[in-house]
């Protein structure tokens, strides 16, 4: 009489069809005692621009997966295979995979696990298309605010570079952002009398200390300090941490300053026509179109002058940190902002 059961992994690998590797088959095993081992199996899916991590033992990609059914419909033994979702699978394709499946005759052997995440509006995070949200399920707990970490397929950051195995850093740096845009949208700063506001990133300084791979991670933002009314200027300090398999794998130190949208909006205006002025009149001093730097050069009299040269003239405009100690501190934009 058998006492009871023991699930041990299987994780040996051989190549599929179409490339990547999956598990050999599961199969059950007396111990001698009287009891059934029963051998399961586990298989990562990730999306196909992380094809190259889909190259390790027990992971494959969207594309391989119906290879990989294929494959084990032809295994005699099948006993039990639980699918993880990795990053960049989509909930269209999760649902072609059940249909996959379905059609294999598999169903009642192979389990797809859907972990129930949900990206934050694109409205949250400053984005446009939802496919370019890289937070998602954003809670407060205690001083701390969690979210995981969603990278869609054909998110922006990937389009055009994806090399190697892990996930490339300027998408750490995008969550980071985007976490800190979020946290602020919701619970720090909000709106205020109907106001909607700018964030103008002070100082972002990011530490990478291991590999971010195509596979759930946790993001972790920690508010350090925060100060100013929501009135004039709120102005915050926190640092984003990602951890992943029980390691962290980057930090992310960020200072901000959210400004009411109308106290920023026409400081903004005044140094983008600043800027073509300069650009412009380069133009047509010298019949080309080249920087405000070279144009300076070829009219050292003052008509097309730079950003530099200006400062000379006006000190107490362009460099009004010369001028007020107390905003050393502040970034250019910020200063802009504060004389308004």
């Amino acid at each position: 009489m058998r006492s009871g059961s023991q699930k041990i992994r299987v994780s040996r690998g051989r190549v599929l069809a179409g490339g990547g590797r999956a598990p050999r088959p599961s199969w059950h095993v007396d111990d001698g005692y009287g009891r059934e081992l029963v051998m399961e199996e586990n298989l990562i899916v990730v999306g196909e621009r992380f094809a190259g991590f889909a190259e390790q033992d027990d992971v494959v990609s969207v594309e391989q997966f119906a290879s990989w059914l294929k494959a084990r419909c032809a295994e005699p033994e099948l006993d039990r295979v639980n699918v993880v979702l990795g990053q960049g699978v989509s909930d269209y394709e999760v649902e072609a995979m059940r249909s996959e499946l379905a059609g294999s005759g598999l169903q009642d052997k192979v389990t797809i696990n859907v972990p129930e995440v949900r990206g934050l509006g694109r409205h949250q995070v400053h984005k446009h298309r939802q496919s370019n949200v890289l937070v998602a399920d954003l809670v407060q707990e205690g001083d701390e605010y969690r979210a995981s970490l969603l990278i869609h397929n054909d998110n922006e950051l990937l389009i055009d570079h994806q090399t190697g195995l892990h996930v490339q850093g300027m998408v750490v740096i995008e969550a980071a952002r985007q976490m800190f845009l979020a946290v602020s949208e919701i619970f720090l700063i909000g709106s205020h009398e109907g106001r909607g506001y700018y964030y103008v990133i002070n100082t972002l300084n990011t530490t990478f200390e291991n590999f971010l791979f195509p596979l759930a991670a946790q993001v972790v933002l920690r508010v350090v300090s925060i100060s100013g009314e929501r009135s004039k200027r709120v102005e915050v300090d926190c640092e984003v941490q990602f951890f992943q398999a029980g390691r962290r794998c980057s930090v992310v130190r960020v200072t901000f300053t959210a400004f009411p949208r109308e106290r920023v909006k026409p400081k903004e205006a005044e140094r983008a026509r600043r800027a073509i002025e300069v650009v412009l009149a380069g133009t047509n001093q010298t019949g080309t179109n080249r920087t405000g730097a070279k144009s300076a050069e070829t009219n050292p009299a003052g008509t097309n002058r730079t950003g530099a040269e200006l400062a000379k003239t006006n000190p107490s405009e362009t460099n009004p940190a010369k001028t007020s100690p107390a905003s050393a501190n502040r970034s250019g934009t910020e200063q802009e902002v504060a004389r308004g």
